[in-house]
């Protein structure tokens, strides 16, 4: 979905964010900072400004 590799997600969610593992099989949930030129490359920056009620 963005465009950096697995490992950088990594990185960043182990600096910037959390990865937690849920005790549903199958079910990790990973936070992470990402640049609002790729949230509207893949279409998801409306979705976050609604959410967190950001202006643009």
């Amino acid at each position: 979905m963005f465009h950096f590799n697995l490992d950088i997600a990594i990185k960043t969610a182990a600096i910037n964010g959390s990865i937690e593992i849920s005790r549903a099989p199958g079910t990790v949930t990973v936070t992470f900072l990402a640049l609002v030129d790729e949230l509207k490359a893949t279409g998801l920056y409306e979705l976050v400004k609604e959410q967190y009620n950001l202006l643009d």
